[in-house]
């Protein structure tokens, strides 16, 4: 490996990232787009592994993925400086 990863691609740059973060053992993990340049399958293995080795710990994402946001319990919809919280049927208004 060269030096600060420059002979890695984005989508392992992002593994490791994602590791290192939940090898951190933190309570409250946060995770930016940690995972728009993994293949689907690698995605979603992972998130697995995560969700249900770490279940005492709180994770935050941003993401515009799917298979992340079918994992989370609660989804929050930021646009034009108003947090919404989307539920299925429903959205309410938390921060304007």
């Amino acid at each position: 490996m060269y030096s600060q990863g420059a002979n890695l691609s984005e989508g392992q740059k992002q593994l490791i990232s994602f590791c290192k973060t939940l090898v951190s053992n933190k309570k409250i993990m946060i995770f930016d787009e940690d995972t728009s340049h993994l293949d689907q399958e690698t995605e979603e293995k992972l998130l697995d592994f995560a969700f249900n080795h770490f279940k005492e710990q709180t994770f935050i994402f941003t993401s515009h993925s799917g298979n992340v946001r079918k994992k989370c319990d609660k989804e929050f919809n930021i646009n034009s400086n108003k947090m919404t919280l989307l539920e299925k049927g429903n959205s309410y208004e938390i921060i304007r």
